[in-house]
């Protein structure tokens, strides 16, 4: 599996939680996903940064 970039917010570790759904929590400040069924989509998400583009070639909109 892909290794979890730190999180964007506060750049500390992460760690993926898995159950009836998996989402990655920061360890510091507490930032998360949303739950999903694929972990291999959690961890896709949560590594995906501005500018990069998602699985079907459309660029994420930068943050505001």
């Amino acid at each position: 599996m892909t290794s979890l970039l730190p999180c964007p917010c506060c750049g500390q570790a992460a760690e993926l939680v898995s159950g009836a759904e998996h989402y990655i929590i920061c360890t510091y400040c507490g930032l998360s996903t949303m739950g999903l069924i694929s972990s291999q989509a959690v961890v896709e998400r949560w590594n995906r940064r501005d500018g990069e583009k998602d699985a079907l070639g459309i660029e994420k909109e930068p943050s505001k």
